[in-house]
């Protein structure tokens, strides 16, 4: 299995990416395509996985290029899923270039803790167990620090 991780947005074609999406997540998605050109298009960083040609993974960052980064709709196609690929996904997005000063990324799992736990999240939300915590030690600083 030769999966690829791509960052090229344009290439995702949104019914295909609405599908693995709805098929996959837990929770509640909108089904309106007009609306997911529009999640596409204001999320400043997605990882997409590919097997050939088929969409098989994809994953979100909302950031400020700087401190803070917030990580949604992570998602695997059931056929790939305990196969490493949700893992690549977020090691990808958490290395990426653009992002190297980020310092303290955030999620949300309702039944995914002991996966992203594996990956170096902390679970900072007691009560509900939900908001995960990532705070990397190494980063590259753009400024006078």
């Amino acid at each position: 299995m030769a999966i690829q991780y791509r960052f090229d947005k344009e290439m995702i074609n949104i019914k295909e990416w609405r599908e693995l999406v709805l098929n996959v997540a837990t929770w509640k998605m909108p089904t309106d395509l007009r609306d997911w050109e529009k999640m596409l298009e204001n999320t400043p960083l997605i990882v997409t996985a590919w097997d050939g040609e088929r969409l098989i993974g994809s994953a979100r960052l909302f950031t400020d290029f700087v401190r803070w980064g917030n990580i949604y709709d992570v998602v695997v196609h059931r056929d790939y899923q305990g196969k490493g690929v949700g893992k690549q996904l977020i090691l990808e997005l958490i290395h990426h270039p653009s992002v190297a000063s980020v310092r303290t990324f955030w999620l949300g799992t309702a039944d995914k803790a002991e996966f992203y736990e594996k990956l170096g999240f902390r679970r900072v939300n007691e009560i509900d167990g939900h908001s995960m915590v990532y705070v990397r030690k190494e980063r590259v600083y753009n400024g006078d620090e």
